[in-house]
């Protein structure tokens, strides 16, 4: 059995506008609870690590951006995606 997950809504479409994540309509929204429940396909790929590598860049590049400070990600993390 596939395990569902959520997001908060935040991350959630912090993840669509940078086009890391589909704005799926399986994907259900709680307004009210701040929450999105993701579909078990979506679910699935952050559990694989898909979506983990993208989410690692993403945070790289925030920190270098406020920090101006040299960071780099264990190129090991690379291998999440694949």
């Amino acid at each position: 059995m596939s395990q569902s997950l959520e997001l908060d809504i935040e991350l959630y479409f912090w993840m669509i506008d940078r086009g890391d994540l589909q704005d799926d309509q399986r994907n259900q929204v709680s307004v009210q609870r701040q929450k999105v429940k993701l579909h078990r396909e979506h679910s699935q790929r952050l559990l694989n690590g898909v979506y983990i590598g993208k989410l690692m860049h993403a945070v790289r590049k925030i920190i270098l951006k406020k920090s101006k400070k040299p960071f780099t990600l264990d190129p090991v993390l690379q291998n999440l995606k694949d």
